[in-house]
């Protein structure tokens, strides 16, 4: 005869669709179909865990993608730019061949970032079945597909050289659209942000399990949270210099134009953004400085 905390349990067991083993309860089993709810809840965590390792590859591969295109955009540039053996703001055969590249690896890039978008989706349905109203492209998935398509397509394709002249504090100065790309492609820098998120510990099994009954998720911005609370001096350290790198980058690129063939020694604060260092360290002083 089973005890009435066993009863108990067993009713929380069917509500819950937890099996409870015990020896009683094998030798009489009440509840047949718990065999059946079982076994497509062991399928359902396979299916989850093989979504989750296939999201988690798509993303480093969509990740390593994104730098490819934007480091030889970043070295095309240069070469558009400089005036060496060519005419200033000019695409040279070499540059074509780098641009290439960023086209290529762009079409890739946006193809894996639908592969994303999809297997999300799958993993939000298998985790929140109630929850689902309508189909894929009815879902926020492909709203924030469409808007990271937006930002990871816009690129300088082979051939194009569109210059245009700009006035400001009376000087005329050059920008081009291959400048213009470079810069915003520095956007692509979020996949990479994404990726520390699928390899985050706080966005593991455990993490998950002691989550859900908190009514939290495990997701990106939690993992963000928890390692600002968990390494706060190392984690702002990264972001600090990361920022610097980026940012120091796109104002040197920026900036460059404006003083491209002013003469140093007769030009009234003529700053050289010849080298990324300096802008960098312009970048670095801003953000650790501050108005009394």
């Amino acid at each position: 005869m089973a005890s009435y905390a066993q009863q108990v349990r067993r009713r929380m067991a069917k509500k819950m669709d937890i099996m409870i083993v015990d020896e009683d309860y094998v030798k009489k089993p009440q509840f047949p179909e718990k065999k059946v709810l079982d076994q497509g809840g062991q399928a359902k965590v396979r299916d989850l865990d093989n979504l989750k390792k296939s999201l988690k590859l798509n993303d480093t591969i969509a990740a390593i993608l994104s730098m490819m295109g934007l480091f030889a955009a970043v070295v095309e540039y240069e070469n558009y730019f400089g005036d060496s053996n060519k005419p200033h703001n000019t695409v040279t055969g070499y540059g074509n061949a780098l641009r290439t590249i960023v086209t290529v690896t762009t079409v890739c890039l946006i193809a894996f970032l639908v592969r994303h978008a999809v297997l999300s989706f799958k993993i939000y349905v298998l985790k929140y079945p109630l929850l689902v109203q309508g189909g894929f492209f009815s879902s926020k998935y492909f709203k924030y597909l469409l808007i990271e398509i937006f930002i990871v397509a816009i690129h300088c394709p082979p051939g194009v050289e569109w210059n245009f002249e700009m006035n400001q504090l009376n000087m005329k100065f050059v920008y081009s659209f291959d400048l213009l790309a470079t810069n915003w492609m520095l956007l692509r820098c979020y996949l990479v942000c994404r990726l520390f998120a699928l390899y985050s510990k706080w966005t593991g099994k455990v993490a998950e399990e002691c989550c859900e009954p908190e009514g939290c998720e495990a997701n990106t911005i939690f993992a963000i949270k928890a390692v600002l609370k968990d390494k706060p001096y190392s984690t702002l350290l990264i972001a600090m210099i990361s920022s610097t790198i980026v940012f120091g980058l796109a104002i040197r690129n920026f900036e460059r134009p404006y003083y491209y063939g002013q003469d140093p020694e007769t030009f009234s604060g003529y700053q050289d953004y010849s080298y990324l260092w300096n802008g960098m360290w312009l970048m670095a002083v801003t953000m650790t400085t501050g108005k009394q």
